[in-house]
């Protein structure tokens, strides 16, 4: 099983996320096919659980969201020259 997380924080460290359109939560994708809403608090970041979302097209633009993501990203040795 691939598993792939998604953070709200490392896009938002990129200084285009809103012009690449990426949501602003973090998110986990089993196999491409499931998806878990990561819900933290908005205070503390304190993590509060997961929501799993079945709904299909929401799956898939979670799969957009996350080549959008990969196209865009820095290697993190490169990132930390930044």
């Amino acid at each position: 099983m691939a598993v792939r997380c998604y953070s709200r924080v490392y896009a938002r460290s990129a200084p285009n996320f809103r012009a690449f359109g990426l949501p602003d939560h973090d998110y986990w994708l089993f196999d491409s096919r499931k998806l878990a809403w990561m819900h933290f608090d908005d205070t503390d970041d304190r993590f509060l659980g997961a929501e799993i979302i079945e709904d299909s097209a929401a799956i898939v633009q979670h799969n957009y969201w996350r080549d959008v993501a990969r196209h865009w990203a820095v290697r993190r040795d490169d990132f930390a020259i930044e």
